[in-house]
């Protein structure tokens, strides 16, 4: 028997451009760090066998603090928003989604954020996360608008 060597990690990068109500950029803020969500994982082998269709991703962010865990289902905040369907662009093994929270979405401390399917409700919320990523990105005030890219990769 032919011995071979098993590999497989996901990855998440985020890049946020923060606006002021000018439209004047601010920042451009990066992350890193992710876990893929178990629940998140099987729904996107449903989507590989079709028994689920017809999909819109887009991204979700939330207050909440609590250290990602891949038994998660969805994003752990008190307070949460999910975008309207993002752009997306898949080049070899990253999946790319693009969003934008204009002035009066999500004005909130963002601590954690998660490229979600936002077109099926899930066990536990109203959209069903792939990945969740959790760290300090700020508190996005009224008038601002920032536009987030998520790009998950797997190899």
């Amino acid at each position: 028997m032919v011995s071979h060597s098993e590999s497989g990690k996901g990855t998440a990068k985020v890049t946020i451009v923060k606006k002021d109500r000018n439209g004047v950029v601010k920042s451009i803020e990066h992350y890193e760090g992710n876990i893929f969500l178990t629940y998140g994982v099987e729904i996107i082998w449903y989507i590989v066998v079709g028994s689920i269709t017809n999909v819109t991703l887009g991204i979700c962010v939330g207050n909440g603090s609590t250290p990602a865990s891949a038994s998660q289902t969805c994003l752990q905040g008190s307070i949460q928003s999910c975008s309207s369907p993002g752009q997306v662009s898949i080049n070899n093994n990253q999946l790319s989604v693009t969003a934008t929270f204009t002035d009066t979405m999500a004005n909130f401390q963002w601590n954690e954020i998660a490229v979600a399917i936002t077109n099926y409700v899930g066990q536990n919320c109203g959209y069903i996360p792939i990945d969740r990523l959790v760290a300090n990105m700020g508190i996005k005030q009224p008038g601002e608008t920032w536009q987030v890219t998520m790009t998950l990769s797997i190899s």
